[in-house]
């Protein structure tokens, strides 16, 4: 699956609990009703993924302004 699909299907998901907790209430079991849990583990694995890009990104920027000066 491509980025744009993947965001596509969260975002439905996210609609599903959202409709799911006006109608109950509980925001907890709509989450569990509408998640998978090797999902939730995909998602905070890339969200972790991520972070460690950006900071590595980051750190390089700080270091090439350094270097510069």
């Amino acid at each position: 699956r491509t980025s744009k699909q993947n965001e596509e299907i969260e975002n439905r998901r996210q609609s599903r609990i959202i409709e799911e907790t006006k109608g109950t209430g509980n925001v907890h079991e709509a989450i569990k009703k509408f998640t998978d849990t090797n999902f939730l583990k995909i998602s905070a694995w890339i969200l972790l993924y991520k972070q460690k890009v950006m900071e590595t990104h980051f750190l390089r920027g700080i270091t090439s302004k350094i270097q510069q000066h």
